[in-house]
């Protein structure tokens, strides 16, 4: 139940709420046009606002509802961020409502942001910078890692190919049990007197294969990507 602070705070809004909007009307409408019945409610509006009298103090203490309008653009922030939370539904205690929605935003800018000292000081433009290096920088380390994985998986191939040559035989006489072994091509000699095929030739054998081998690999990371999409998991 309101007390009586509490019952006069809620007359005033309503009365300020209607005092603002009548203005607002007629803001453009020369005073003798105004209707007289205009004249005779904002009169008795500023009335009863200074018979109510209520301390500033109090009023400013009171929760205030924020009407917020939406507009297309702002509509499409909306459901980015309500997409965000329906797949990571903790963050709000799977509350989806606008009010909690607003709250979560709210109170995740507050902390991360304003109450941050690596933040706060920060004018908007160099704040939407920070935040952009950072994406960079996730963006740069997964790079990174990536270009690991391939220089690993490159050397690995390179030596289990030269140990391979190393062991292919040239000719076997298996009448005397005799294996002759070829040198092994891959070698600084063997290069610079015969070349060697590239994978960048598109003509040669090994530049058809490497062209083959980039579609299988292509439609196999397209049907990985399938398998867990509904795991919202996309391998790279």
């Amino acid at each position: 139940m309101k007390n009586v602070s509490q019952l006069k705070v809620l007359q005033t809004k309503r009365l300020l709420k209607r005092q603002n909007y009548l203005r607002k009307v007629y803001r453009d409408v020369s005073p003798t046009k105004i209707p007289e019945s205009v004249n005779v409610e904002l009169n008795l509006i500023e009335q009863m606002l200074k018979d109510l009298d209520i301390d500033q103090a109090i009023y400013q203490k009171q929760p205030k509802v924020i009407s917020i309008r939406h507009s297309n653009s702002d509509k499409w922030y909306f459901q980015q961020i309500s997409h965000w939370l329906e797949r990571h539904p903790e963050a709000i205690g799977a509350n989806f409502n606008r009010s909690e929605i607003y709250r979560f935003a709210l109170q995740f800018f507050v902390e991360n942001i304003a109450l941050n000292a690596a933040n706060a000081k920060l004018v908007y433009g160099d704040l939407t910078q920070k935040v952009a290096a950072l994406s960079r920088k996730r963006e740069n380390a997964k790079l990174e890692s990536q270009l690991a994985n391939i220089e690993s998986l490159l050397g690995f191939l390179t030596t289990l190919q030269y140990r391979h040559l190393e062991y292919i035989p040239e000719s076997i006489d298996f009448q005397n049990s005799l294996v002759s072994y070829s040198i092994n091509p891959i070698s600084e000699k063997e290069f610079q007197y015969f070349g060697a095929p590239t994978e960048m030739a598109p003509n040669n054998d090994l530049g058809k294969a490497y062209a083959a081998y980039k579609k299988i690999r292509s439609r196999e990371k397209l049907a990985i990507k399938k398998r867990y999409q509904q795991g919202s998991f996309y391998p790279d």
